[in-house]
């Protein structure tokens, strides 16, 4: 996979610190999915926030790493929200 950033900032309202990835998808390498129920994937890779923006190239890895795991096609990481905590949720399109 080869995510491409598609933000127009790396700025967030993040506090500077360590953040984990999230994304809700349903898992896209199941041939079928009978109850269309989506997941909480979790990428291992931390992503820094310092002076207030995001680190985009450990971004890129940490979304990469989620659509391997889910199996999404799309390439285009397009919102990455702060959700309170150590978590941001990432959007991605095709």
């Amino acid at each position: 996979m080869n995510c491409t950033w598609d933000i127009d900032s790396n700025s967030t309202a993040a506090p500077d610190g360590r953040y984990t990835i999230t994304t809700e998808m349903f898992d896209y390498r199941k041939e079928k999915s009978p109850d269309y129920t989506f997941l909480t994937w979790t990428s291992p890779i931390v992503v820094t926030v310092e002076n207030g923006e995001i680190n985009t190239q450990e971004a890129l890895a940490a979304a990469n790493n989620l659509l391997e795991q889910c199996g999404y096609w799309g390439t285009f990481l397009e919102r990455l929200d702060y959700t309170g905590g150590t978590t941001m949720k990432a959007t991605f399109g095709s």
